[in-house]
């Protein structure tokens, strides 16, 4: 991992949502790590990594909602952004109580997203 502590972190299995969203990261010139699990995540990143923290509701292993509530309790300087290509009952309403700055499906926009993500890493540098 980087030095820098203030970046977008994506836990996503999809190997073309990660290539697609590094590329939109790059762009925007913001740091950034991928990984493809919950358990990589855990392993890689220290519990003082600042910015947002984008999760997609499955993965191999721990869920995405499995890896917000571990991230809630011992990232607290990450904001979540929950994403899914699953239209599931509830989903949304379970990502924001457990306390999600927003719930995605996917596809979405690139540039909301940018804007989200930008205006997060931005609250929690001042936090």
């Amino acid at each position: 991992m980087t030095k820098d502590r203030n970046m977008v972190i994506l836990v996503d299995d999809d190997a073309a949502v990660r290539s697609s969203i590094a590329r939109l990261l790059s762009s925007a010139h913001l740091p950034f790590a991928m990984f493809p699990n919950a358990e990589d995540f855990l392993a890689t990143v220290p519990s003082d990594t600042r910015g947002c923290a984008i999760i997609d509701v499955h993965l191999p292993g721990k869920s995405g909602f499995d890896l917000q509530q571990i991230v809630a309790r011992d990232h607290p300087n990450l904001s979540v952004v929950i994403i899914t290509g699953f239209d599931e009952e509830r989903s949304e309403e379970r990502a924001m109580s457990a306390g999600a700055i927003a719930f995605l499906r996917k596809p979405f926009d690139a540039e909301s997203l940018l804007a989200l993500l930008k205006k997060s890493m931005v609250s929690k540098e001042t936090a």
